[in-house]
């Protein structure tokens, strides 16, 4: 934990960038493979926090503190909350995602994974 700067915080896997063979992409796809029977045709009230938890957030949160102390050489880049100050917390055009497909996160007893 000490090696992460903000480890109460869920790391977000849409801005992560890995070399190739890097261990923790390699963890990750072995958990969601360990894991899919879990949520193989099951029914969830709340998809999205079954997404999160699955492939998502809670899941690469997970792997990359556990490949951090597997690794204790392990080089992880960390830009920060903000992107080291880049970060375009809204971005321009954004707001029109929601129009060409609804968002996920209203869904209501539904499987996630078939």
């Amino acid at each position: 934990m000490e090696r992460i700067q903000h480890p109460t915080k869920l790391a977000m896997q849409w801005s992560f960038a890995f070399a190739k063979n890097h261990p923790i992409t390699a963890m990750m796809i072995d958990e969601i493979c360990n894991f899919y029977p879990y949520f193989r045709g099951k029914t969830f009230e709340n998809p999205k926090d079954a997404i999160l938890s699955f492939t998502a957030t809670g899941m690469l949160t997970r792997v990359i503190r556990k490949t951090l102390l597997e690794n204790p050489n392990l080089q992880l880049n960390q830009a920060g909350i903000d992107y080291n100050g880049h970060a375009i917390p809204e971005m321009p055009g954004s707001w029109s995602r929601y129009f060409t497909s609804p968002a996920y996160g209203k869904s209501k007893n539904r499987p996630i994974v078939l």
